[in-house]
């Protein structure tokens, strides 16, 4: 797991749990649903022990002052304050964050470390964003930044806003998110506890995730909190703080501590985003002409080859084994059985894994080859 954190490459989503031993502008811990509910029903006159969140926020969004609910919302949900162990997370070389907290924890805790990170929620376009290196995307919405009209779909609080058209299963991040799984090296769920059938809905349509998803549990969680959650990764009982001391014990490398080259002969490949589907005129091209690009390669794979474009041939598995035993492997074989194809398949399914892979790209008329393997070797992650 840390070898994959390490690699810049994984993604975190943080639930509820998450945001526990942080301050919110009333000095106070933010509510998790149900003293949330409490919270509401006391504001709406209905007394102060209701704990059926859906029922009470769809209660006063009918009937009570829609100013005064996000006035609550706001006093609970916007932090100053986090912990060290927050901040230490959030230091580390995470691809992206996803979030279903309400609150700024995971932008502030960045903050403090130097970092800035934007703050989104689904409603905002990827397009507009998704270059950018550091991002956290609110999936119930972000409290800070919302007005009023917002309570009624953006910030969800009851089944309306769930089924409502802006439900994250249905925008344009649901790609990017099921895309994000894929690619990442590692996608860690820290006090996360799977409530969201959207996220769960994913989840179950993304092969290959068991072994490189972990969740992060509080250190008393029952039988029964962890047993669903191993259906979908490895579950570690450790709480919030003991992940941050466990990553703590771990030397991470950042890119600024690295020595930096120009490398002329190797190319460090980077898994690329493309929203487009393989077409049939694009298979025939490749099966009768051998044309094709990175991106149809990668497209293909992520897709467990459901779209006819390439072979899911039983060699892939056997030499990613091989290789994370520490074999060097010799790919051979008669001109145009396709050797390309197959070690770009591979370069995918290593890159997805968490690893650095570099490809030759052309020979350095200063004979610099081995002086850049040396590098590679040298600032190779853990």
């Amino acid at each position: 797991m840390l070898r994959r954190i390490n690699s810049g490459k994984a993604i975190l989503f943080t639930g509820a749990g998450f945001s526990r031993k942080t301050k919110n502008i009333t000095n106070g811990e933010p509510p998790l649903a149900k003293a949330l509910s409490k919270k509401i029903s006391q504001l709406a006159g209905l007394g102060s022990d209701n704990e059926d969140l859906m029922f009470t926020s769809r209660f006063f969004l009918k009937h009570g002052n829609k100013s005064e609910l996000l006035k609550l919302l706001k006093d609970n949900f916007v932090l100053r304050e986090v912990s060290e162990y927050h901040e230490k997370i959030c230091s580390l070389p995470w691809r992206r964050f996803y979030t279903t907290n309400y609150d700024n924890s995971i932008e502030l805790a960045c903050l403090k470390t130097g970092r800035r990170v934007e703050s989104l929620d689904i409603d905002d376009l990827p397009k507009d964003h998704i270059s950018q290196g550091d991002l956290c995307v609110h999936l119930n919405g972000a409290i800070d930044k919302a007005i009023i009209s917002d309570l009624d779909s953006k910030i969800k609080l009851t089944n309306s806003s769930y089924l409502s058209p802006q439900s994250f299963i249905s925008s344009q991040w649901n790609y990017v998110f099921k895309r994000d799984l894929e690619t990442a090296s590692a996608v860690i769920f820290v006090g996360y506890s799977m409530y969201d059938m959207d996220v769960q809905r994913l989840l179950y349509q993304t092969d290959s995730l068991v072994e490189k998803t972990y969740f992060i549990v509080h250190e008393n969680a029952s039988f029964q909190e962890t047993f669903f959650l191993t259906d979908f990764g490895h579950v570690l009982p450790i709480g919030v703080e003991g992940f941050s001391n466990l990553i703590n014990d771990i030397q991470f490398q950042s890119n600024e501590n690295r020595e930096e080259i120009c490398l002329d002969c190797f190319e460090l490949k980077e898994i690329s985003y493309n929203h487009e589907t393989i077409t049939d005129t694009e298979i025939k091209d490749f099966l009768l002409f051998g044309k094709h690009d990175d991106n149809q390669i990668n497209t293909s794979v992520s897709n467990d080859f459901l779209d006819n474009f390439l072979i899911n041939r039983d060699l892939l598995k056997e030499t990613i084994r091989l290789i994370q035993s520490k074999n060097n492997i010799l790919i051979h074989s008669e001109l145009g059985n396709g050797k390309t194809v197959f070690l770009k398949m591979i370069t995918y399914l290593l890159a997805r894994e968490g690893y650095n892979v570099y490809t030759f790209s052309e020979k350095s008329e200063y004979d610099d080859e081995l002086s850049e393997i040396d590098w590679i070797v040298k600032n190779k992650k853990m």
